[in-house]
């Protein structure tokens, strides 16, 4: 699977189970990008100064980015 494809898959996977928790706190997460198992993320709004962003990537970010693309992937935040 190529990067483009990988973006989609995780995009849709986003907009399903994590935009409408980050939205409930008018925060959000972009992809940066996803090269050799990586996944980029940026979180925006709210969620880039929250004192609970570690929780929402091991809690949420880290396991729909593994469920999307799985297991081998690893989360980075910039």
């Amino acid at each position: 699977m190529d990067e483009g494809q990988a973006q989609g898959i995780l995009q849709s996977a986003f907009d399903r189970h994590v935009t409408p928790l980050l939205d409930r706190d008018q925060g959000a997460v972009s992809i940066v990008s996803i090269k050799k198992q990586i996944v980029t993320l940026r979180l925006e709004g709210a969620c880039r100064g929250c004192p609970g962003k570690k929780y929402t990537l091991q809690s949420i970010l880290e396991p729909t980015c593994k469920a999307a693309l799985g297991d081998d992937v690893r989360v980075a935040l910039v």
